[in-house]
């Protein structure tokens, strides 16, 4: 058949092997031959699988996924900042109602708001630290992190004076 198999049928009694094309037999139920499994088309598939498990640059420890997804991270991570005090700010009165007025009492509103906003910040810093891709011992990637925090800090602050005094020259 043109060089191609046709799997629908035995290669030995060309038997139609209905049962088998879903994976259910792995051999012809009138002659008994094995059969190959079905193909899905998911070849390349498995390749492009194959090929982003290599590194993506020469000379670099990470592979074309853990890239991806480290730019992911710290792209979600640097717009959930902002929305993360929000959201902890409107839902600051349910959370007053379902807490102990012990643990309301230990953080004031405003350090609620700035612990979970650098969290978020911390989260992308880290993820734009190992963006770096050089094998540095943990304090090192640490201290980076740190400095990528603040630097993420002073971009959030400038962008907050900013549009303060935007909306200042409006009203």
């Amino acid at each position: 058949m043109n060089g191609v198999e046709d799997q629908s049928h035995c290669p030995h009694c060309h038997q139609l092997v209905a049962a088998e094309l879903f994976g259910l037999s792995t051999r012809c139920s009138l002659c008994g031959a094995r059969l190959s499994p079905p193909r899905l088309g998911l070849e390349p598939l498995a390749e492009s699988l194959e090929s982003s498990c290599e590194p993506a640059m020469p000379g670099s420890s990470l592979t074309q996924r853990e890239r991806r997804n480290l730019v992911i991270g710290f792209w979600v991570l640097v717009f959930a900042t902002p929305f993360s005090a929000l959201l902890l700010a409107l839902a600051s009165e349910p959370m007053a109602q379902i807490l102990p007025s012990r643990i309301s009492a230990l953080l004031p509103a405003w350090l609620r708001y700035l612990v979970c906003a650098s969290a978020c910040a911390a989260g992308a810093a880290y993820c734009l630290s190992k963006l770096q891709d050089v094998e540095l011992p943990w304090y090192y990637v640490a201290v980076r992190t740190l400095g990528l925090l603040l630097l993420i800090f002073f971009l959030f602050l400038g962008l907050i004076v900013g549009g303060c005094l935007v909306l200042g020259a409006l009203a």
